[in-house]
């Protein structure tokens, strides 16, 4: 329940400033935005990778 309800939530943030850009600054802005939020998405997969192991709970 928790993971789904952490995925979700920020998808439709994510989805509803599209959207908000859309209708007000037009479908240019809103591409950009959808661009820096892959962007960013692709770049925590290259920060974790340099990032040291969980430590162990036992």
């Amino acid at each position: 329940m928790a993971g789904g309800l952490a995925v979700f939530v920020p998808t439709l943030l994510t989805l509803g400033v599209h959207w908000l850009l859309v209708l007000t600054l037009g479908l240019p802005f809103a591409v950009l935005w959808s661009v820096a939020m892959l962007y960013i998405t692709l770049g925590f997969r290259r920060l974790s990778h340099h990032l040291p192991p969980w430590p162990s709970s036992g």
